[in-house]
């Protein structure tokens, strides 16, 4: 079963704490922070194809249904593995950034 990403908080790669010995390089930053951004805009994409899967479902005709599977089946879910993946890879830069939910 795939997680439904559309109930996440945004994020944001934040800096290591302040004094920390381990400052990211600037490229490392931007990346982080390019990385965060894209995760974030394929949630917001996810959460627009769940609406329209809903709203599909909800005029329950045969032909609607079935545009709500192929929906979910290829679209949605192919996002929740990049959003997934992009997750794996912004916690194994390094240094390691934490994603934090956006102010």
């Amino acid at each position: 079963m795939v997680a439904n990403h559309s109930t996440r908080t945004r994020a944001r790669a934040s800096k290591p704490a302040a004094g920390s010995t381990d400052a990211p390089s600037p490229v490392a930053t931007r990346w982080a922070q390019e990385l965060g951004d894209m995760k974030s805009r394929l949630e917001i994409i996810s959460a627009t194809v769940a609406v329209a899967v809903n709203a599909l479902e909800g005029q329950n005709a045969e032909i609607d249904l079935d545009v709500a599977n192929t929906l979910r089946n290829s679209v949605r879910n192919a996002l929740a593995d990049q959003v997934d993946r992009l997750s794996e890879l912004i916690e194994k830069a390094d240094p390691p950034y934490v994603l934090r939910p956006r102010q």
